[in-house]
């Protein structure tokens, strides 16, 4: 049947939610909801009761889900605690990428770069970092193995690009291996965060002393003299 402009009713009729593209879109945004539900009570119980105390049947009835849904989407609670941390660092990566592309001098821009990690675990949230540190060793696949990794995913090839940036810039050696320098600094880094969220009562400022002075005892047999 056509209406007064021509058009078959079959040509104007709204996408029903069985239409591969329609049901698809609508199953990512229930999964998205459920996840953000989910993450939202967590925050609340752990912020109201504390980490240890909050519990996952807590989280799944605070949540309006199931917990079998909770354990679909989040198996165990330093996967909900990695996730919410991680949403919250979610600019530190944009902020790494404008830092590489400002640099002017490599040796100088790695230890900026190292600093903004480590300031990245503010105060406020420093026990809860800890409660991720001491669970790292027992991270399923699906979980970042580091601090490091969970800030910023690709810290290693960022000390790397910036290494070979300064081997351009022809104040690292030529021969300087940069695949080694970028692991044992990112190694250093996440000695430093480790020890941070685990000795809370120590000020950020000694860490950060420590981290600008080690950096500089690594790179300095690599500087072009």
């Amino acid at each position: 049947m056509n209406d007064s402009t021509g058009t078959t009713m079959a040509e104007t009729r709204a996408p029903r939610a069985t239409d591969p593209a329609v049901g698809g879109s609508l199953r990512q945004r229930k999964k998205q909801q459920a996840r953000d539900s989910i993450l939202a009570a967590a925050q609340q119980l752990i912020e109201s009761s504390g980490y240890n105390r909050t519990k996952m049947r807590d989280i799944a009835q605070a949540a309006g889900v199931s917990y079998q849904t909770l354990y679909n989407y989040f198996p165990t609670k330093a996967q909900i605690l990695q996730n919410l941390l991680a949403d919250k660092v979610q600019g530190v990566r944009e902020q790494a990428q404008e830092i590489g592309a400002a640099c002017a001098d490599a040796p100088g821009t790695i230890p900026q770069l190292a600093e903004l990690y480590l300031d990245t675990i503010t105060e406020p949230d420093r026990a809860l970092w800890g409660e991720v540190g001491a669970n790292l060793f027992a991270s399923t696949a699906d979980e970042a193995n580091s601090l490091l990794a969970l800030i910023d995913a690709d810290a290693l090839d960022r000390f790397q690009a910036l290494a070979e940036l300064g081997k351009s810039q022809g104040v690292l050696q030529a021969d300087a291996d940069t695949q080694t320098l970028a692991t044992v600094i990112g190694a250093l880094v996440e000695m430093t965060l480790l020890r941070f969220v685990a000795q809370n009562g120590t000020p950020r400022e000694q860490f950060a002393g420590e981290l600008q002075r080690e950096l500089q005892f690594l790179l300095r047999p690599h500087l072009v003299a």
